[in-house]
């Protein structure tokens, strides 16, 4: 029997972070009008089946999505346009993803560099278009007084 999440009785922070990047993942492909189904969108994400049941479940229940299984395309789409809200995080949280990401810097030209700029770019696409804060200020007021490791130059 399915779980049916009630827009009263569950709030975001209910919801994991796995779930919540699965979703958008989920919602991109459907947006673009990929018709991805149950088992290709298992295999991309790398879980279960029934995981992604559960998500698209809570994509339809909890964030209203109009989601329809197309058998002609044999895949979801939505019935209407559909957007999901963006990514919301307070100044201060956007200040600690920034600062962290100067920290992390250092490690540019390194193996994690690449990981670094990955996860960068997801959190990038899943925040709204525009976010307000002074980053020039935050540059000339904070430094790390930290040397990049030797012989490594970042490109960030």
């Amino acid at each position: 029997m399915a779980t049916v999440l009630k827009r009263k009785s569950m709030g975001l922070a209910n919801v994991s972070r796995q779930s919540l990047a699965r979703i958008y993942f989920i919602h991109r492909w459907i947006a673009a009008g990929r018709y991805p189904n149950v088992a290709i969108l298992a295999e991309h994400l790398e879980v279960s089946q029934r995981t992604v049941e559960r998500d698209i479940q809570l994509l339809r229940d909890f964030f209203g999505a109009p989601i329809v299984y197309d058998t002609w395309h044999r895949g979801y789409r939505y019935e209407k346009t559909f957007s999901l809200p963006p990514l919301q995080l307070t100044e201060g949280e956007f200040l600690t993803i920034y600062l962290g990401q100067r920290l992390l810097s250092q490690f540019g030209g390194t193996p994690f560099g690449q990981i670094l700029r990955n996860a960068l770019a997801k959190l990038k696409a899943m925040l709204p278009e525009t976010v307000s804060i002074d980053l020039e200020c935050l540059e000339r007021d904070i430094s790390f007084g930290i040397e990049p490791l030797r012989g490594i130059r970042s490109n960030w």
